[in-house]
């Protein structure tokens, strides 16, 4: 919660969404607080790739690619990332300047998800991800080294790539 703003993250959504809005009706409806919920602004939101079917009867929009929250556009970052690696790589950039774009353009971003998302990331999250960091570093161009190398300090011989599950 943010001011009166409220982000909620349900799994299984398909099962949980219409026992959430009954808990926003009952709790409005019993007097406890005086908290309305604007369904007309409320979005659904998947965070994975899977685009589930709601029925109609919701009360809520549906952000296919994004949605604003706080001022800030929220989207899908393995969407936004796949997009922008072939834009990239198209750049004449050595292996310092695709490891410094993804530091400077890929890690902000990834990381207020981080921290914003009180959902636990899986194994496949990072593992995709991490695959994406090596296309948009290595440009489709032979590996001299293992991306684990990569992620090493300058000083034990590494290139300080962002290791994203750190």
């Amino acid at each position: 919660m943010y001011a009166d703003d409220a982000t909620v993250y349900v799994r299984h959504p398909e099962e949980n969404v219409a026992a959430l809005i009954h808990k926003f009706i009952q709790f409005r409806g019993a007097g406890l607080s005086g908290v309305t919920s604007n369904w007309a602004k409320s979005v659904i939101f998947p965070i994975t790739s899977v685009v589930s079917q709601f029925p109609v009867d919701y009360p809520l929009q549906w952000a296919d690619a994004s949605f604003r929250y706080l001022g800030i556009w929220m989207s899908r970052a393995m969407a936004w990332l796949k997009e922008r690696i072939p834009r990239w790589n198209k750049l004449p950039l050595s292996m310092a300047g695709r490891i410094a774009i993804a530091k400077m353009r890929v890690l902000p971003k990834l990381l207020y998800l981080f921290i914003n998302l009180s959902l636990p990331l899986t194994r496949t999250f990072f593992t995709r991800l991490r695959c994406l960091l090596i296309c948009l570093v290595r440009a489709d161009t032979q590996p001299r080294s293992s991306w684990e190398v990569l992620t090493l300090p300058f000083e034990q011989g590494g290139m300080c790539a962002p290791d994203m599950e750190l």
